[in-house]
């Protein structure tokens, strides 16, 4: 683990990326030091949708306005990644969220397990990893973590 806290470290994330405090005040800081927003509010929290549009350059209003829902996305420095962009994209998931016919929230559980298994196996296969501790092949989630987890070292 990269932390003795993993729990608050998650809930810090969590502030810091969804809260709507902290959209609030990353709203303000773009405004204040006049540069372009280029992130969406993740939570639809009227009040965050208004203080976005209020703050935002006048040529992204427009943008605001109209944008559809968020959906998850998978970044590109995911072990893996081009199984899980093959599962994600030739199986549909954005276009299934954009018609309605599925819930990002109902879908993660599925897109997480069908990713771990992914990350797992990159883990497994890599040369560089060489014999991966049985303790990195399943990579815990913050809310997993114990004591231990947050202790162990490379010696085990």
């Amino acid at each position: 683990m990269g932390t003795q806290h993993p729990n608050e470290a998650w809930e810090l994330a969590k502030w810091m990326t969804w809260g709507k405090e902290a959209t609030i005040c990353r709203n303000t800081w773009f405004q204040e030091n006049e540069i372009a927003h280029n992130m969406l509010p993740f939570i639809t929290d009227e009040e965050v949708w208004a203080d976005t549009k209020a703050k935002a350059h006048p040529s992204t209003v427009t943008f605001y306005e109209h944008v559809k829902d968020p959906y998850p996305s998978i970044d590109t420095h995911a072990p893996n990644i081009i199984m899980c962009n093959v599962m994600y994209f030739f199986g549909s998931v954005p276009n299934s969220f954009y018609r309605g016919e599925r819930q990002p929230a109902d879908y993660a559980s599925t897109l997480r397990t069908q990713y771990n298994g992914y990350r797992d196996d990159w883990y497994k296969g890599c040369s560089e990893f060489g014999a991966v501790p049985e303790r990195l092949v399943t990579v815990a989630t913050p809310t997993d973590a114990t004591a231990t987890d947050a202790t162990a070292t490379d010696a085990e």
